[in-house]
């Protein structure tokens, strides 16, 4: 059903036999859309619009689906379509069909021809083309799809690519490739440098490259620095959320710090609630490792109440490992008794109660 006769009307124009009708037609569509207004019906004839005997209705009914595809609206038939789009020299036109094909790669929908076509998107000399090409070179490797020159490819822009944006997204595209085993130490150097770029976007992109490789047991103390600096000023919580996951992975291969440890205790007090998760991981991390204090039991107690089994397991585990070194709480012991009959959680929860108890809070 459509969300407002405003759209339902501006749908019907979709029809008229005036080019210019449709096309601005489509126009307050996409700004409907970017108001939170869609509608599958909106949807499914602006993909039936890829085909128009107009050009120039094609390419607005192209910008029309990659909004609402980036809004969660998928048309496994609209795939083929969208690929007609990667031939056209209009750099814009080529975006916004990579784009949206990359998003249909997140759910599953794969194209063979951006594929093929990859690693020319990435020789691209328009920027926003090669960063486009860059993203959707991370989806493919995260859905198993990976290339020896695309990774060359990669490698190079990351070294020497002028724009900031097309390195971050490069980043992220060799982060994937190292979860698949890909990877090349001697770019970790390159990738440091991105942490103190003017970007957020392209800082958060940095970190996330840092934790694959930490997590592939490559290792780079001066990135390790670097990132203490970078938590300590960073005012965008993705960023902060993923310098704090990195730092996470560094700690999981035994590079922890007292300081880290400080600022970590700090970021349970972000509010973020993704930084909190973030931060409640680490420090899981960090308690493993023997880092433990009644200053970190006060501030994870609250976690203790959001509902989040995944985060309440990382919290169990540090208020677990406090236990076992003898720091208690009265405030985390009512919190550990109204989750005690937690689905899922009781276990954990009865274990804990028992350290507790021997501790002598009942």
């Amino acid at each position: 059903m459509f969300a407002g006769g405003s759209l339902e009307r501006l749908v019907r124009l979709l029809d008229d036999r005036n080019p210019w009708v449709r096309k601005s037609s489509i126009e307050a569509i996409v700004k409907k859309a970017s108001e939170g207004v869609t509608a599958p019906e909106a949807f499914e004839r602006l993909v039936g619009l890829l085909k128009d005997p107009d050009g120039r209705v094609r390419r607005s009914a192209l910008r029309a689906v990659r909004a609402y595809v980036e809004r969660g609206f998928m048309s496994e038939g609209a795939v083929p379509l969208l690929e007609g789009f990667l031939v056209e020299e209009d750099p814009d036109v080529k975006c916004d069909a990579i784009a949206a094909i990359r998003n249909h790669l997140v759910e599953g929908v794969h194209s063979e021809k951006l594929l093929e076509k990859l690693e020319d998107f990435l020789r691209d000399s328009n920027s926003n083309v090669r960063r486009n090409a860059a993203l959707a070179a991370m989806v493919y490797a995260l859905n198993g799809y990976v290339s020896q020159e695309a990774f060359r490819q990669l490698l190079r822009l990351l070294r020497d690519d002028r724009s900031l944006e097309v390195r971050g997204g490069v980043a992220l595209a060799l982060a994937a490739y190292a979860d698949r085993g890909l990877l090349d130490v001697g770019v970790l150097r390159d990738v440091e440098l991105l942490l103190r770029a003017s970007s957020s976007t392209v800082r958060s992109s940095a970190a996330s490259m840092l934790m694959a490789y930490a997590e592939k047991g490559h290792i780079s103390r001066s990135a390790f620095e670097l990132m203490k600096d970078a938590l300590r000023e960073e005012e965008d919580s993705q960023a902060r959320r993923s310098i704090v996951m990195a730092l996470a992975a560094y700690a999981g291969k035994n590079v922890v710090s007292e300081e880290v440890f400080r600022m970590l205790i700090e970021a349970l007090n972000d509010p973020s609630v993704e930084v909190k998760r973030a931060a409640a991981l680490a420090l899981m991390e960090y308690s493993f490792r023997g880092f433990v204090s009644r200053e970190a039991l006060k501030a994870i107690a609250p976690l203790l109440r959001i509902p989040d089994r995944k985060l309440l397991r990382d919290v169990l585990e540090v208020v677990k490992v406090h236990a076992l070194k003898g720091i208690v709480s009265a405030v985390v012991l009512r919190e550990l008794k109204k989750m005690s009959m937690e689905e899922g959680l009781k276990e954990a929860v009865d274990e804990v109660l028992e350290l507790y108890a021997k501790e002598g809070l009942t």
